[in-house]
């Protein structure tokens, strides 16, 4: 025969009401904690640009288009770029490694073929110093070519 005892059932709400409000401190102090983080933490660029989109509007097809982008250093120590690739094939960048001082503003080239008709949005990746990157971004129109010596 099993005999149960009787729970003194107020000390348990007590013990209960002290972990909930134990966890709600923790999930609390937790998000405080996360928020914080995110606030303080800076995107730090080395690089800056006069524009860091360029928009080359409606372009025809089949007709490439470049547009320089002048970055400058903005450390202070010098910058060499170790690569800067775009994100197809249809777009080529043209830049030189440096090093480049403090203060010292540069060009990178960006070529787009224009070969599909529709909108185009492109990034180009510039990588410099201990594996740092900086994106800069390309877009526009292609129009598709109307060729009237085709019989409708």
């Amino acid at each position: 025969m099993l005999i149960f005892t009787p729970i003194k059932i107020k000390p348990l709400i007590v013990i209960m009401k002290k972990i909930a409000l134990m966890l709600t401190a923790t999930i609390l102090s937790y998000g405080a904690l996360m928020a914080q983080e995110s606030t303080t933490t800076v995107a730090h660029t080395d690089l800056s640009f006069k524009e860091m989109t360029h928009d080359f509007g409606k372009i025809p097809q089949g007709k490439p288009v470049t547009t320089i982008f002048e970055a400058t250093n903005t450390t202070k120590a010098p910058i060499t770029l170790t690569n800067v690739v775009a994100s197809c094939g249809c777009t080529t960048p043209a830049w030189k490694p440096g090093p480049y001082k403090p203060g010292e503003k540069f060009p990178i080239t960006v070529g787009y073929n224009a070969a599909n008709p529709g909108s185009f949005n492109k990034t180009v990746t510039i990588m410099y110093g201990n594996n740092e990157t900086q994106m800069i971004y390309i877009k526009g129109t292609v129009e598709a070519n109307v060729d009237s010596s085709k019989p409708m």
